[in-house]
């Protein structure tokens, strides 16, 4: 009974999974606002042309990636974000886009952390050669800072 209970811990410690959040962000660490093409200010950006930004970036990402076959703890990657006006400090108005890259694997958490790191500046060069990116310390009201 008692080695049941702790191949069945084992068991489930090892299926546990871990999940990381990591803001699109310069090379400096500034996370950054993505120009919504076709949208002027005022407008709403439709669900469809937030999906055409992540699936550009993404396919630029694949390009660029050595084949690998799939590792079946990488659970998820994913790409999600707040949407709306923004005006620059210049000011200048548009819909902006601030996209953060999320991963869940069954990998210990500082890997997992560092993977969703690496995916964000991956997705930061190439939203750079398909979009205008603006820094958020570019914009006139900052986003504001959440306490730890």
């Amino acid at each position: 009974m008692r080695f049941s209970l702790v191949l069945l811990s084992a068991a489930f410690v090892c299926s546990c999974a871990n999940t990381s959040m990591s803001p699109v962000a310069s090379p400096a660490g500034v996370p950054v606002v993505i120009r919504v093409p076709g949208v002027k200010a005022g407008q709403k950006a439709k669900q469809e042309q937030i999906s055409a930004i992540n699936q550009r970036v993404e396919k630029e990402l694949a390009r660029n990636a050595p084949a690998t076959k799939p590792d079946p703890r990488i659970l998820t990657v994913g790409t999600v974000g707040p949407v709306g006006d923004v005006k620059s400090k210049k000011g200048e108005r548009f819909v902006g886009y601030m996209p953060v890259v999320v991963v869940r694997a069954a990998y210990p958490a500082e890997a997992v952390d560092r993977a969703a790191g690496l995916i964000a500046a991956a997705y930061y060069r190439a939203a750079q050669k398909h979009y205008k990116v603006v820094p958020v310390t570019e914009l006139a009201n900052q986003p504001r800072k959440t306490k730890p």
